[in-house]
């Protein structure tokens, strides 16, 4: 089954380091959650400005931990919450970005033993 991460770019950048990366894998597991819970309320509260900021701070952990299913839907939330468009389609992007990254963060659990 394929992974719906890569580590190579954080990897690259860890310098061979494992401790760096287990680090980083700890952290991501312990944001997103709460990153994902804020993403559903600031939706459905039409708090598009929070939704935006948190867009925006998810896009380099989603790079970084090369979750590439994700790579475009962020910047489409982001984009589309700075104008509060289309908001049928958003709906189901985030739909789509929960699903990925609860799949990732048990993926990430079960590989790194957490």
């Amino acid at each position: 089954m394929e992974k719906s991460y890569d580590l190579k770019q954080l990897e690259e950048l860890s310098s061979g380091s494992n401790e760096f990366v287990l680090e980083i894998v700890k952290v991501f597991l312990a944001e997103v959650p709460k990153q994902l819970k804020n993403i559903k309320v600031s939706f459905n509260e039409n708090n598009f400005d929070e939704l935006t900021r948190i867009a925006h701070k998810l896009k380099p952990s989603i790079d970084l931990l090369g979750i590439n299913a994700l790579t475009k839907d962020i910047r489409v939330i982001e984009g589309y919450s700075k104008n509060g468009a289309n908001i049928n389609e958003l709906s189901n992007i985030i739909v789509n970005v929960h699903t990925v990254l609860n799949k990732t963060t048990e993926e990430l659990k079960s590989d790194f033993k957490l």
